[in-house]
């Protein structure tokens, strides 16, 4: 299967899994996707669609091309929606996949839910309370972690520029909306971690982010003794342009540029977390990364 036929099936899984949502989307988007005020406020998958639809007619002409990035975000987003599509809370989900506002945050969710393959998990789509959080997960111990799930605006663009100062801002503003979140009914704390989820962020943006969220944990961690941490989930794409090479070590191809889409959740624990989960049960210890990974082969 070549790059195009992986960008046709990417397609049609994700139309295949939404129905008539995809529909509704194209409609509202083909109404707003060339007046000045919705500039940069599209509806992403509907971007991405119509991208693939434009690199799919250029398949068999003299200058075929793929945006790398829309290839691997349909292809992480169609097996996503494939895990969950058969989920009861699936029809919920499609209300908030269908807004362009709600779907980054939609989408980070299901994606931070597929980390945890070996758990029970609970998705809360219709938010039956304002203490309810985006993801339960039950750890088969007697323990069950709470997760609520941000997806700013501001880490949906390509490669955000973040200073410390921003990302100080950014943090306290999230944290201050997911406390609500991360308690029970009586208003104490359950085993909580808070995830930031962003789309292509690179090295700068990660590292400002990854300083703001331990300089908030020592600041504040002991006040949230429930807090088990804060991850960051980003959503992107790899390059290598080193020759292919056969597994005897052989040339295969002169040039070639391989690209990985990925979805990697890194988590800095917070050193006060006093819960029932120990987060090392999945994670593994503190500022780890879980990566699920795709990878395409472009031949140049």
């Amino acid at each position: 299967m070549d790059a195009f036929d992986a960008l046709r099936n990417s397609a049609q899984s994700v139309r295949a899994a939404l129905g008539g949502v995809v529909e509704r989307i194209l409609t509202i988007d083909d109404r707003q996707r060339n007046l000045p005020k919705f500039e940069g406020k599209r509806h992403r998958l509907a971007v991405w669609l119509r991208e693939a639809d434009r690199a799919l007619a250029t398949r068999d002409t003299k200058r075929p091309s793929i945006d790398i990035h829309c290839a691997h975000e349909l292809s992480v987003t169609a097996s996503c929606f494939q895990r969950w599509s058969t989920d009861p809370e699936w029809p919920e989900l499609l209300k908030a996949l269908a807004d362009a506002t709600s779907y980054p945050h939609a989408l980070h969710t299901l994606l931070i839910a597929s980390s945890f393959p070996r758990h029970q998990v609970r998705l809360n789509p219709t938010r039956d309370s304002l203490r309810t959080p985006d993801l339960g997960i039950d750890f088969g111990t007697g323990g069950r972690l709470s997760i609520e799930v941000k997806a700013p605006l501001e880490l949906q663009r390509p490669e955000p520029r973040l200073d410390n100062n921003h990302s100080n801002k950014l943090i306290n503003r999230l944290m201050k909306k997911a406390d609500d979140q991360l308690v029970d009914e009586g208003g104490h704390g359950t085993s909580g971690l808070l995830a930031v989820g962003g789309f292509h962020l690179g090295r700068e943006a990660l590292s400002s982010l990854g300083r703001s969220f331990k300089l908030y944990l020592q600041r504040k961690g002991a006040r949230r003794p429930h807090l088990c941490g804060i991850m960051v989930s980003n959503f992107g794409v790899l390059f290598d342009q080193a020759p292919l090479r056969t597994a005897d070590g052989d040339v295969r191809v002169a040039s070639a540029t391989r690209t990985r889409g990925f979805n990697r959740q890194t988590v800095v624990e917070n050193a006060h977390y006093s819960g029932a989960v120990p987060l090392a049960l999945h994670f593994g210890g503190p500022d780890r990364d879980v990566e699920g990974a795709q990878e395409l082969i472009f031949r140049e």
